[in-house]
């Protein structure tokens, strides 16, 4: 309910990562067993046995994904290999055979009824709400020196006056100018005044959305605004200058923005 640590584990991480994606609204998510947390993804009977409940702070996915859909609406697609685990709980399982896909929910389910582990698992009972929180604007202090600075430096690092925000692992950014627009669009937030402290994360995203639908992606532009005390380089051309308008923009998804944010090293928010 309640975490903070600069050195998470990979299940910890993975937990942190789905709890963002359901905050900025997503109703799908799709989970490679390759870049995945074991320990996050099953604990298999002979584990539960060894290691009981209580002295297990980890609550496997395989507990909540059911959860997460009836009480949330929130569909997950899984690509996995090495564990038949998820045949209990899949509504419907697809192989690949030399490339083409066959559908083989009835096999999976016999399978997993021969086991006659059903049942046995130690669970996690409820996924619970989905806790709102709000950002603070005190958090997002874009001054850098005299100025203030958003800087989309490349593809995935956007500088906040004198904060980074690390975009590496964001595997969706696949161009600089959608960068450019996430760092513009979140110092547009901070003018508008959409990080009031009692606004959430949700709405925050839904308006600036709104306003870019409404106005296009200028509708962003520091310049537009009138901010001649500002300055939006992207650090790895010359195409876009202090004083000059950037005018390459893509737009990001909502995710992405608030992983931008979520990723900001200075980022505060009130639950």
């Amino acid at each position: 309910m309640s975490f903070c640590t600069e050195n998470a584990s990979g299940s910890t991480s993975q937990a942190a990562n789905i709890a963002e994606a359901l905050e900025a609204g997503s109703r799908l998510l799709l989970v490679d067993e390759d870049t995945s947390a074991t320990n996050f993804m099953i604990r298999d009977e002979m584990m539960q046995q060894l290691i009981a409940r209580e002295k297990e702070p980890v609550t496997p996915f395989i507990d909540q994904v059911r959860n997460l859909y009836r009480e949330h609406g929130v569909s997950t697609v899984l690509v996995m290999g090495g564990s038949g685990e998820y045949f209990e709980v899949a509504d419907t399982v697809i192989a690949m055979d030399n490339y083409e896909p066959r559908v083989v929910t009835g096999q999976a389910r016999e399978i997993a009824a021969a086991r006659k582990s059903i049942g046995r698992r130690d669970g996690g009972g409820r996924f619970g709400p989905l806790r709102p929180r709000v950002p603070l604007a005190r958090g997002l202090n874009p001054r850098r020196g005299r100025k203030d600075k958003v800087a989309a430096k490349g593809l995935r690092t956007i500088l906040c006056g004198r904060e980074m925000a690390d975009l590496t692992c964001v595997e969706q950014l696949i161009d600089r100018s959608q960068t450019r627009a996430i760092g513009d669009m979140v110092w547009y937030g901070l003018r508008q005044g959409y990080f009031d402290g009692e606004s959430t994360l949700t709405r925050v995203l839904d308006r600036l959305l709104a306003d870019v639908r409404a106005g296009g992606l200028d509708v962003i532009s520091p310049h537009r605004q009138g901010g001649e005390d500002f300055e939006c380089t992207d650090l790895t051309g010359d195409d876009a200058a202090g004083g000059r308008h950037p005018g390459d923009y893509a737009l990001p998804r909502r995710f992405e923005l608030a992983a931008m944010l979520n990723r900001l090293l200075s980022f505060i928010v009130r639950s």
